[in-house]
């Protein structure tokens, strides 16, 4: 058992996450496959040892795909890094997250808070692997005079996360807001300083976006989708190598953003200018164009 507890195989230090982009569905034989193996080659019945030859090609198709493709799109770079392992020749970062023009104007016309003792802001469902117990941790371990600390969302995780807040004494400076609709949540969003995502496997996170876009910078773990979207220039990106290491560098980039009103502004500009150049719909499908062109000439080219 790993530190970061039941979650052993889903944050490992190592980040080699299990998320949308996991092994599995990426075609890495684990030992599960090679128990699916070892059973086909024992089976008598021919009902039981199609279903298993059945499953065994689907896991395996991916894998072929993979070597055999021109072109492969990882929307992390743990995802990129097996496509490389399993002989793709080219894979190209591509997040699978993208907003509309119409949603980012709206979102932009949301103004940047300066003043006021700062509130930190996590939304989202209310379970173990995003990471909740980590911001409170931080939260408390920052002890920033007069800050608040705002949840947005519900989970079988909430009575913990209670407990927990109770437990650091810090309950009186923590906000549980429940779930809320989008545009009550936007609207709560929009009255907090920074976005504290510490999703320990999150191939998305759509919502460190919509943070961006409203200006607010985001606060998280060095791994998967968010910490492709996060860029220095727009938030704080945490290692999580161990729960008490990231808890303590969560705390300690915490404390520079509530302290440092012109860097949070700054940071907030420039993911509003991110999400423009980077993530909106019809800048995307250009992109895509742009790699299907370079495909289709390389091709040609072979031809």
């Amino acid at each position: 058992m790993s530190p970061w507890g039941r979650y052993d195989n889903d944050l490992l230090g190592k980040a080699l996450l299990r998320h949308n982009d996991s092994r599995n569905k990426i075609g890495i034989r684990t030992q599960k496959e090679r128990r699916v193996i070892s059973v086909v080659d024992g089976v008598h019945d021919q009902r039981h040892s199609e279903l298993h030859v059945r499953h065994l090609l689907l896991r395996l198709r991916p894998a072929m795909a993979a070597r055999r493709a021109t072109l492969a799109l990882a929307v992390t770079e743990e995802t990129k890094a097996r496509l490389l392992r399993l002989g793709t020749k080219r894979v190209e970062l591509f997040s699978a997250m993208g907003m509309d023009a119409a949603a980012y104007a709206r979102l932009c016309a949301i103004p940047i808070g300066r003043g006021g003792a700062v509130r930190f802001i996590s939304m989202g469902r209310l379970l173990h692997w995003k990471g909740f117990h980590l911001g409170l941790r931080a939260f408390a371990a920052a002890n920033l005079p007069d800050a608040e600390y705002w949840i947005v969302g519900d989970g079988p995780e909430r009575p913990k996360l209670v407990e927990l807040a109770t437990r650091l004494r810090i309950a009186n400076r923590v906000r549980f807001c429940g779930p809320q609709r989008w545009n009550d949540a936007l609207q709560t969003l929009a009255t907090c300083h920074v976005l504290v995502h510490p999703s320990l496997h999150d191939s998305g996170g759509f919502v460190c976006l919509e943070a961006m876009a409203t200006g607010k910078p985001v606060l998280c773990l060095d791994l998967g989708g968010p910490a492709e979207q996060v860029t220095p220039l727009t938030g704080v990106k945490v290692a999580a190598l161990t729960p008490e290491q990231a808890v303590s560098d969560l705390a300690r980039a915490m404390t520079l953003l509530g302290n440092t009103p012109d860097l949070r502004h700054a940071m907030g500009e420039e993911g509003r200018r991110r999400v423009k150049s980077e993530y909106i719909w019809d800048t995307k499908g250009d992109r895509l164009d742009a790699m299907y062109e370079s495909v289709l000439d390389q091709e040609t080219r072979r031809r």
